[in-house]
């Protein structure tokens, strides 16, 4: 204010919150961890919102593809610097029947929320 200014500081990560590029950097940051996520495993990205589903007549198949697509996500946090956040988890099972001939079972599962 006025004539007052804050200390200098070296900054050695990052960008400070709320600055015009910190939301644009995040999002080229985040956006490779799509990559990791199996083909047959529907993927959301918003921000750092992730949302995965999955798809099938076998909900042993649809665990398998769900906690591939998990480890994946978590070794890829783990070898970019971002970090799981418990408190954000989701989990949600639906079940979805028409008839008995064509059933569908329909698992998704938000795994987090990337610290803000």
């Amino acid at each position: 204010m006025g004539n007052t200014y804050s200390n200098i500081f070296c900054q050695e990560e990052g960008v400070p919150q709320g600055s015009v590029l910190s939301v644009t950097l995040f999002v080229l940051a985040i956006n490779p961890i799509l990559s990791v996520i199996p083909q047959t495993v529907q993927k959301n990205l918003y921000v750092d919102d992730l949302h995965i589903s999955c798809y099938a007549r076998n909900m042993q198949l649809i665990e398998r593809q769900l906690q591939t697509a998990i480890n994946n996500i978590v070794e890829w946090s783990n070898k970019n610097g971002f970090t799981i956040s418990a408190q954000k988890n989701n989990r949600h099972t639906l079940l979805q029947t028409a008839s008995s001939s064509s059933s569908r079972i329909v698992a998704e599962w938000c795994p987090y929320s990337l610290p803000r």
